[in-house]
């Protein structure tokens, strides 16, 4: 595999070519409030299924990205994109999806910090019931 698309100008020209959206930031936080509800009502208190919704996660981001890479290089070497023309535009598809997946997995640590302290919420609660 020739990475030699995926240069640091290139890279950056890409980032501010996504960032640059309109409503970007507001995106990024509803993706993250969906990922920790959805943290929170699917993973009750079940830390080991995390862990394991956080490593298919990370293979699957990291299947799509090569995926990705390769249609954008084949791309390029056939003529269709030119890096010379608009060099954000090919890597553009890369960088949202490295972006929404940043964003997701705060969103689920976010949602296990929720689990954690309902939890102790819960402890607590229990023991002040048992006490009167």
């Amino acid at each position: 595999m020739n990475f030699e698309i995926i240069k640091p100008e290139y890279l950056e020209l890409s980032f501010n070519y996504v960032t640059n959206v309109p409503y970007f930031v507001q995106s990024m936080g509803i993706i993250t409030a969906i990922s920790m509800v959805l943290t929170v009502l699917l993973f009750d208190h079940n830390f080991r299924i995390v862990l394991r919704a956080f490593f298919a996660k990370l293979v699957f981001i990291i299947t799509i990205l090569l995926v990705t890479y390769q249609r954008i290089q084949y791309a390029v070497e056939t003529g269709v994109t030119d890096l010379k023309t608009n060099p954000a535009a090919p890597l553009a598809g890369m960088v949202t999806l490295t972006i929404v997946t940043f964003f997701w997995f705060v969103g689920m640590v976010f949602g296990l910090f929720v689990i954690a302290r309902t939890g102790k919420n819960q402890k607590n609660l229990t023991k002040t019931l048992e006490k009167s």
